[in-house]
């Protein structure tokens, strides 16, 4: 199975133990095939963007990167809402070309494991009018 995993990360260095173990759990794992990742990041002041691109280094994946000065937003703010869809969709412009069974979109701060992403696609395989 190739799977495509899609994360949009800021300042997540103090995630970045727990999800990078996931990743490395779930690309471990006798199914998949291919894990291919799309980060993307942007303004981060910590480590974020280092640790992502030393994880990718010899694995399949992009990282965009950028200094945007934007503000950090909270809350459910519209234009949170539209920032998230923007940098969204750069991280998912970022499997251009890349064939994949499934895709999956996380946050760095869950606490998942790849039980929890398994039993996601084993819902969507015994109903396609499942959507998530």
């Amino acid at each position: 199975m190739r799977i495509g995993l899609l994360a949009t990360l800021r300042d997540e260095s103090h995630a970045l133990p727990r999800f990078l173990s996931l990743l490395e759990a779930l690309e471990a794992d006798s199914r998949v095939e291919r894990l291919f990742c799309s980060f993307y990041e942007n303004d981060s002041s910590d480590n974020t963007p280092e640790s992502l691109a030393a994880w990718l280094s010899d694995r399949p994946g992009v990282l965009q990167s950028e200094r945007l000065g934007a503000p950090r937003l909270r809350g459910r703010e519209i234009s949170r809402t539209m920032l998230m869809a923007e940098a969204r969709n750069k991280a998912l412009a970022g499997f251009a070309g890349e064939r994949l069974d499934w895709l999956v979109v996380i946050d760095a701060d869950l606490h998942a494991s790849p039980r929890h992403i398994w039993q996601l696609i084993e819902v969507l395989q015994q109903d396609r009018g499942v959507a998530m």
